[in-house]
């Protein structure tokens, strides 16, 4: 018996042996990506235990609330100048996939506060002020990333205010490039077309259900370059962003099933609303704070073990 209970112990050491081991360049490329993603995870692990990054998701989640309309409103100022902002309303629809039906009438509400703002008639100093709001708020968020990223907050300089306005102004732009393909790929006459083809018909599915990870896991990328105030490689950044896409695809599929569980019972559909659109917020700021641990991590394989 002692024997045998011996073994767990021993197979534990090994593995442990193995993954925190000399590294190996004998050791096929497959077997070396395998040691190096299981170091990562014990790693994120280790982090999200710890608490630190669930504390700075909370503390994201009323940023979020606080800045989401002047934020929403400068964009919807910038769109209305280039013509396109009758094009907000998809790409909002888009971000609130998640939140399954209740996504549309949350959009509405969202779209009919901005009409009734009446953004054309907003002067300069109106701009000024939802640009400060704006720009604060992605300052806290720079500082979550930089706790990540093990680097002091930087004052703003030229290159940090460019880094803010890529980033409010590319979000809606990959967004709009992704709901526009998906379009076309779903048109009547593409289909038919491809429905000649082999397969063809299983096509607009796979376009449809690829392209926006991949314009998500682009704009995550983007988002891990730009904001932090270190120099973040684009390939970390990449692996940061494929991770925040799938997990938010995942989120998904995930809000809309207690969403649609919760409508059976309209009597506490409007709280179960309130309450989702909390639990989003804060799951989507967890998920995007553990893809920048994901890069970071990626990009200083030497800090794996010891962390911060």
């Amino acid at each position: 018996m002692r024997r045998l209970a011996a073994i767990p112990r021993a197979l534990a050491g090994a593995v442990r042996g193995w993954l925190w081991g000399p590294e190996n360049e004998s050791e096929l490329w497959f077997v070396q990506v395998a040691r190096r993603s299981l170091q990562i995870l014990a790693a994120v692990t280790r982090d999200l235990a710890s608490g630190q990054l669930s504390l700075r998701a909370m503390g994201l989640v009323f940023i979020t609330f606080v800045g989401f309309f002047p934020a929403l409103t400068l964009v919807f100022t910038v769109l209305q100048e280039f013509g396109v902002h009758n094009d907000l309303r998809p790409t909002l629809l888009a971000v609130l996939e998640p939140l399954g039906e209740r996504s549309t009438e949350i959009t509405d509400d969202i779209i009919g506060y901005i009409d009734d703002l009446q953004v054309e008639f907003i002067g300069l100093t109106s701009v000024i002020l939802l640009l400060y709001l704006v720009i604060d708020m992605l300052r806290k968020i720079e500082g979550c990333f930089n706790y990540i990223w093990c680097v002091e907050n930087a004052g703003l300089r030229p290159r940090r205010l460019l880094g803010y306005l890529l980033t409010i102004l590319l979000s809606p732009v990959l967004l709009l490039l992704s709901i526009s393909i998906s379009a076309v790929v779903n048109s009547p006459e593409l289909r038919n077309w491809l429905e000649e083809f082999a397969l063809g018909s299983q096509i607009p599915a796979a376009i449809s259900f690829l392209l926006p990870l991949a314009l998500m896991s682009v704009g995550f990328a983007l988002m891990y370059l730009l904001i932090p105030a270190a120099r973040v490689r684009f390939l970390s950044a990449l692996l940061g962003g494929i991770f925040t896409a799938l997990v938010w695809k995942l989120m998904g599929s995930v809000f809309q099933g207690l969403l649609v569980s919760s409508a059976r019972d309209s009597i506490y559909l409007a709280f179960a609303s309130v309450i989702a659109v909390m639990y989003f917020v804060y799951f989507g700021w967890m998920a995007a704070l553990t893809g920048s641990n994901i890069a970071y991590y990626h990009q200083h394989p030497e800090r794996i073990r010891s962390g911060r």
